[in-house]
């Protein structure tokens, strides 16, 4: 596994383990055993879904990862931590890979399989933040026609300079 990956998965078993101290009942429902893989993203799930529920803005990060040296890894990383910095809750591709791995990246369909893991997660978020180069990349494409047809709001990264208001973009924001 990918150092980056390595981390950001020890970073949600972390996430996990503090999401179980708080949330009691949350090791109980768990359905994967604690401290596994499953078990991790389980949590993380949970907990994106408690601060969805809380106000706070979650957001899906879509941009190109085929083709480009290491999936673009550590341009998904910086970005997700900028907009996390700002107060956004943030669904990185990246993050899914370290707690939810497909079975078999090598095979013929693990672009579908990403996808379909990836847009499950897309539909369940306030909105979508386009990083540059989306155009050209045909999953983060995907993504945003999805977005789009769901009614989920887009913006470019750079475009994003100010944190949430409550579920919502700021006023000033400009549609991508």
């Amino acid at each position: 596994m990918h150092a980056a990956a390595t981390t950001e998965a020890s970073r949600i078993r972390q996430e996990a383990a503090a999401a179980a101290a708080q949330y009691p009942t949350l090791r109980d429902a768990c359905p994967y055993p604690f401290g596994s893989a499953q078990a991790a993203l389980f949590a993380h799930t949970f907990l994106m879904r408690r601060t969805a529920n809380t106000g706070r803005m979650v957001i899906y990060l879509a941009g190109p990862m085929t083709g480009l040296p290491d999936y673009n890894r550590p341009a998904f990383i910086a970005e997700a931590d900028r907009l996390r910095a700002l107060g956004y809750t943030v669904v990185n591709p990246v993050e899914l890979d370290a707690t939810h791995p497909i079975q078999d990246p090598a095979a013929p369909d693990a672009w579908h399989q990403y996808m379909r893991r990836d847009i499950a997660q897309l539909v369940r978020c306030h909105g979508i933040a386009l990083m540059p180069g989306w155009e050209q990349s045909k999953g983060a494409t995907l993504e945003a026609q999805t977005a789009e047809a769901l009614l989920i709001p887009a913006r470019l990264c750079s475009a994003i300079t100010a944190g949430p208001v409550g579920t919502e973009w700021p006023a000033q924001e400009c549609t991508a």
